[in-house]
């Protein structure tokens, strides 16, 4: 399981969102507990007249409405019963038992998932506070649902896998500070077996950030065509600055052939790790309007960064999304037309414009 939670100023625009999805098909009513009448039987004023009456006892409250994103693992075969009854008890475990809320089935991507729409405000007007989504006390609930009902996890290393090859953290590496092999090696150490990527491209997008890329050679050179690999030092621009390292010098052997079969295995997780990072673009522009600092910054907060290729004669621009968090690289279009990197673009607003806007909204309300 992996759950997003935002908070919302908007309650109508909330609730209209999923229930736009429900009429377009894409989405069923599932719950709606703590409301006055039965599930069946609800029209939209009903929904909305019982939570705007909750979010009204506390009216100092500014984001009173809560929105929850819970997704599945693709491999799980989710009934709505079952589905049911992990949100009802989820929502019991978290402190929302006694709050009106909505359960959104969607069907509209890869993996099962529902959303939740409800209010931190309780009967009394106190306020329910959640927990930093990193946090022991946000994640223990989800791990004791996926126990009690079998589902899947997020796969943790082995003490074995872990122990391999670990360094505590690489650094960027440097030319000419320290040994130029021992910091390679550590960034590789700290990579190769720990990261999920499916190409080289999506490799050297981890491995730029550490001022490294591995280097193939050009098709008409030899040691492409001996299939030979080196490691290169590169300037924070991305400029190679040194000659490159053989793989075969690391202790580790990353090299060609060896890369090629982690292409192959890291498919097996690939849906999950697409899914959280698809999950986190979504909802960044949910109810937010970004430029594209504003995107990357909030990517960032989730421990996803975005790395551009620029076009150059023989590749076209592309975007990539390196979750440091779950430990992931993946191609911007592999993941759908919504998230290559022209898309992102149109998703984003001209930072003047943004600017605009926001000296407009603290002009209204100094005049308020």
């Amino acid at each position: 399981m992996f759950v997003k939670i935002k908070q919302a100023t908007d309650l109508r625009r909330t609730l209209l969102y999923n229930e736009q999805k429900v009429t377009e098909g894409k989405a069923t009513l599932l719950l709606a507990d703590n409301f006055l009448k039965q599930t069946a039987n609800l029209a939209l004023n009903d929904k909305t007249h019982r939570l705007e009456l909750r979010n009204s006892t506390n009216e100092r409250i500014r984001k009173p409405t809560t929105h929850f994103s819970v997704n599945f693992d693709s491999s799980e075969q989710l009934s709505d019963e079952k589905m049911s009854l992990i949100a009802r008890r989820y929502m019991q475990d978290i402190g929302y038992g006694e709050q009106p809320y909505l359960v959104y089935r969607h069907h509209d991507a890869g993996h099962p998932h529902f959303h939740v729409v409800s209010s931190i405000v309780r009967f009394d007007g106190t306020r329910i506070y959640h927990a930093h989504p990193r946090s022991p006390l946000f994640l223990a609930p989800i791990r004791k649902i996926e126990q009690d009902f079998s589902l899947a996890t997020p796969h943790s290393p082995t003490p074995e896998e872990q122990a391999s090859y670990q360094v505590k953290q690489a650094q960027r590496v440097v030319y000419g500070q320290g040994s130029k092999l021992r910091a390679v090696s550590d960034v590789l150490n700290t990579v190769i077996d720990h990261y999920n990527y499916t190409s080289m491209d999506e490799l050297n997008a981890i491995l730029k950030q550490y001022n490294v890329r591995a280097d193939p050679g050009k098709e008409i050179t030899k040691m492409h065509q001996n299939r030979g690999l080196v490691y290169e030092v590169l300037t924070p621009e991305g400029r190679q600055i040194s000659r490159g390292i053989k793989a075969s010098s690391f202790a580790l052997k990353p090299t060609l052939p060896y890369l090629e079969k982690k292409f192959g295995q890291n498919q097996a997780s690939r849906q999950r790790h697409m899914q959280r990072v698809m999950t986190n673009i979504d909802w960044a522009f949910y109810n937010n309007k970004l430029d594209w600092p504003g995107f990357e910054q909030a990517m960032r907060r989730e421990g996803i960064a975005v790395i551009v290729q620029e076009e150059k004669k023989d590749r076209p621009a592309d975007i990539y999304f390196v979750d440091h968090r779950e430990k992931s690289s993946i191609l911007g279009k592999s993941l759908g037309s919504g998230y290559t990197l022209q898309a992102i673009r149109e998703r984003c607003v001209e930072t003047e414009q943004l600017q605009q806007e926001l000296a407009h909204r603290h002009h209204l309300k100094l005049r308020m």
